[in-house]
């Protein structure tokens, strides 16, 4: 039981802590730039939609889909590796914090290992 309360507060506490950081040297490549441009709107839509009842779904969808792509598509460039694995947090991160209401947005897409 408390190694269970004690998960739950890690995965908040990591949740509310936003979107990993990237290595700085990595957002001279265009798409990774692209990536943590995609992120950084999906955060930014949903700071600005806490306490609104009108999700901005659409946007946050978007935001998600495009963050998922390009980690998709960086895994690709730069292969397994820290770029990848940052990427892949990034996405997953967008998709855990997707409130019910947006629930109709599409499921991330798979990144190579």
């Amino acid at each position: 039981m408390r190694a269970a309360a004690g998960l739950a507060a890690w995965l908040l506490a990591s949740c509310a802590a936003g979107p990993p950081k990237p290595d700085p040297t990595w957002l001279d490549d265009p798409l990774y730039a692209r990536h943590e441009r995609a992120v950084a709107d999906f955060q930014r839509t949903r700071d600005h939609g806490v306490g609104d009842p009108a999700w901005r779904c659409d946007d946050l969808c978007r935001a998600s889909d495009e963050a998922c792509q390009t980690a998709g598509a960086l895994c690709t460039q730069a292969g397994p590796g820290r770029r990848c694995d940052d990427a892949r947090r990034g996405c997953s991160w967008t998709h855990t914090l997707l409130p019910r209401a947006c629930a109709y947005c599409a499921p991330p897409p798979a990144t190579p290992p």
